[in-house]
């Protein structure tokens, strides 16, 4: 099952063509997009903060994607991704359960070493890792609706000298809500006691999003280091037509974007859609919306896939993804 949640009714048009993506790219996979209505009576308003209904919706989707993975496993996708190779989340679960993980998704390595998004988890309804981050999230929020005070408190007082904790302190001062799914997950990591608390990676199979769903903003515009000139060569990178979308399938089977890309791809209207479309050259936008394209069987010699993050795998017979 794929989940995925948005506040309102109104499902602004961007993210609807992103949804109606997933589903022709995984048709195996049962898409349940998940509201303010409907989400407590399905992952269970226990397994939601007291404080839920008062939070803003970044938070709210926060609690839902981790309630409804350790609930149910299958996958967690932000509203804001496209897929980019048929039948990805098949593949993406054969090879997570193959190298005997329970739990899959994307570090920022721009924040720090070992610092897991939030933006795709892919999760077996067994995993240790979800549960016990299911757990500290709940704990944290059980009587806040803002992230006033995280760094100070017991639960994650241990984490201040982390480089991953440094690195969202740079990042965004401002953003303490944003962050605190993260530093949830930082605290997952803090309960493993090896020297360098590393062997949750046991568990997780990881990749990097520098290389991966963020390859349209992180490769194909590497050299611009402004944020603007980054999100407009995004933009246009998104609307060649002599780009397949098979070479950027490639590198990465999915593409993530933040608001800042959605805004400046200006795709609010149907009108504005149309511009996207160019006769028999379609551009790499609208390959991504109108059809599903095979993954070539071999890598690019020049851009190969980046190689998970592993440490110490521990095989064991693959089952069924949910």
């Amino acid at each position: 099952m794929i989940f995925a949640f948005w506040n309102t009714e109104n499902v602004p048009m961007f993210q609807m063509r992103c949804l109606d993506n997933w589903r022709r790219f995984n048709p195996t996979w049962t898409l349940r997009l998940l509201s303010v209505a409907t989400a407590p009576s399905i992952v269970g308003a226990s397994n939601l903060p007291p404080t839920w209904l008062k939070m803003a919706p970044q938070l709210q989707s926060d609690a839902v994607r981790l309630a409804a993975l350790k609930m149910f496993g299958g996958v967690w996708v932000d509203i804001t991704t496209l897929f980019t190779r048929q039948n990805a989340l098949d593949t993406m679960w054969d090879e997570m359960v193959a190298a005997g993980k329970s739990m899959r998704a994307f570090v920022w390595n721009d924040v720090g070493p070992h610092l897991v998004d939030s933006y795709f988890i892919m999760a077996q309804k067994s995993s240790s890792l979800i549960a016990q981050w299911h757990g500290i999230f709940l704990t944290y929020w059980q009587t806040r609706t803002v992230a006033s005070g995280i760094r100070n408190h017991n639960l994650f007082s241990m984490l201040s000298r982390w480089p991953e904790m440094q690195g969202m302190i740079a990042w965004g001062k401002l953003r303490v809500e944003y962050w605190s799914i993260h530093v949830c997950f930082l605290r997952v990591q803090a309960l493993y006691e090896d020297a360098q608390h590393l062997s949750w990676m046991d568990h997780a199979y990881l990749q990097n999003s520098n290389e991966t769903s963020y390859y349209h903003i992180d490769q194909l515009c590497k050299y611009h280091h402004n944020n603007n000139k980054k999100l407009i060569c995004m933009r246009d990178q998104m609307l060649r037509t002599d780009l397949p979308l098979s070479s950027i399938a490639l590198h990465t089977p999915l593409l993530k974007f933040h608001g800042g890309m959605v805004r400046a791809l200006d795709l609010g209207t149907d009108a504005k859609f149309i511009r996207i479309y160019n006769g028999n050259r379609p551009t790499l936008l609208a390959q991504l919306l109108t059809r599903a394209t095979n993954t070539p069987s071999s890598p690019s010699p020049l851009h190969p896939p980046v190689p998970p993050l592993q440490h110490s795998p521990q095989p064991h017979p693959p089952p069924r993804h949910p």
